[in-house]
């Protein structure tokens, strides 16, 4: 159930017809195979920009919506706290990353609108995407690398196995909710090769260096015969 349906009467018809594109578009996503954190991402961004426009006259059937909404939005998120829509402690403003998604997720929509017929024409297609910072990714020097080697005790198997793990993660720079999902089939040994299902269940393949390919066979050497690696 969506944000804006609470206060949905009869006889508005507006929100009423919103409130069946939304639904529509969350089963398009679903039948996309979109993760739930995914469509819950999208759909509670959608539901607030509306339940905003309602609370502030500003919504009209969705083929009258444009831009000059839009920028309304936008002006009240980069005034807005990162909590002021829950009624939660004041921790700051919206970063401009945040606020860039949701004109992401906003023009997605649209664009989705668009496809299927439900506009003739999209306004916020060309609508530029707020800047953003460019900021430097920060990686860890020798020194911190030398630390957490010498943090990990690889006499024990369960040294072992976070010694191969925290190995595969720097050596293959993947995400940590990849590296979670690599199952022991997903490793070629011997072309030292690792399939990684990252967003949207893309699969890629990552080399790795012989040092990984060493640790991560004395890793599958130390497991009990009946044991199913994760």
């Amino acid at each position: 159930m969506s944000i804006i349906i609470e206060d949905i009467k009869e006889d508005d018809s507006v929100k009423k017809s919103i409130e069946l594109l939304l639904d529509e578009y969350k089963l398009g996503l679903e039948a996309t195979d979109r993760s739930r954190k995914t469509i819950s991402w999208y759909m509670d961004i959608l539901n607030r920009y509306f339940k905003f426009l309602h609370g502030n006259e500003l919504l009209v059937p969705i083929q009258e919506l444009g831009t000059k909404e839009l920028i309304v939005y936008l002006i009240y998120l980069k005034t807005s706290s990162r909590w002021s829509e829950k009624g939660l402690k004041d921790k700051g403003p919206l970063s401009p990353f945040s606020i860039q998604g949701k004109v992401r997720a906003l023009k997605a929509f649209w664009g989705w609108l668009l496809r299927e017929d439900h506009i003739v024409t999209n306004p916020l297609k060309s609508f530029p995407l707020p800047k953003v910072p460019k900021l430097m990714i920060k990686i860890l020097t020798e020194e911190q690398i030398r630390k957490l080697w010498n943090a990990i005790d690889k006499s024990t198997k369960w040294g072992v196995r976070i010694y191969a793990i925290t190995l595969l993660l720097l050596d293959t720079g993947v995400r940590i909710s990849g590296l979670v999902n690599i199952r022991l089939s997903d490793i070629n040994f011997t072309e030292r090769i690792v399939k990684v299902t990252g967003k949207g269940r893309k699969e890629r393949e990552i080399p790795f260096s012989t040092t990984t390919k060493k640790e991560l066979t004395k890793y599958h050497r130390s497991l009990p015969p009946n044991l199913v690696p994760c």
